[in-house]
């Protein structure tokens, strides 16, 4: 074989190795490309998941509170991390809220939840009531209707939001919250996030009676 057809050779070798390199540089980065989106999509679906979850009632078992509401008993409730005891006594639907000549309209229906709120603490603590909203379990959340909170304040229906509570005093607190009208409140929860740091506590929305 002459040196001509040796360089020939050599020439073609490295052709068809370039081009080889190249096929499979495409092929894998072909794949690679598809990979992180997949897991990506995958984690996405997890985060959206575990979001929801979390609005499930807590499993952990909190202590347990129990209130005696004036005409209507023994109620039972939880302790929340705050050393917050919390219980809810009264859920009412209404169309509207009325005072004197003020007249405010849901843009579906109120629910007035009503709780007992007692200070565990050596200090005196502000309730307010955007620390709670009414979630669904699929995620959908209810905050309080604040202009229907404020007339309640002006009625002196205890709505009560920003009250000071001392050391070892109980209030009670009316809420109200502006849902769908077909909505059922036995398929809410009460959330509470007393402390802006810690985890929400979920309370079914319902009067649980003590035994």
């Amino acid at each position: 074989m002459s040196d001509k057809d040796k360089e020939l050779l050599k020439k073609g070798g490295i052709v068809i190795f370039v081009g080889l390199a190249v096929m499979i540089y495409f092929i894998i980065g072909g794949f690679g490309n598809k990979i992180p989106k997949h897991n990506s999509s995958n984690k996405s679906a997890q985060h959206v998941e575990q979001q929801f979850d979390e609005k499930q009632p807590q499993k952990e078992t909190l202590p347990e509170y129990i209130c005696d509401v004036d005409g209507i008993g023994k109620v039972k409730g939880v302790i929340i991390p705050s050393g917050i005891g919390m219980a809810v006594y009264g859920v009412e639907e209404k169309d509207y809220i009325h005072y004197r000549t003020i007249d405010i309209q849901p843009q579906g229906k109120f629910i007035l939840v009503s709780i007992a709120v007692a200070n565990g603490q050596k200090r005196a603590v502000k309730t307010k009531n955007r620390y709670f909203k009414l979630v669904t379990s699929d995620g959908a959340e209810y905050s309080d209707h604040h202009k229907a909170g404020t007339l309640l304040d002006v009625a002196g229906q205890s709505s009560r939001n920003g009250l000071e509570i001392n050391p070892g005093m109980v209030v009670s607190q009316v809420i109200p919250f502006d849902v769908p009208p077909n909505m059922n409140p036995s398929s809410l929860f009460l959330e509470i996030k007393w402390d802006e740091k810690g985890e929400p506590v979920y309370l079914p929305l319902q009067v649980i009676r003590a035994e």
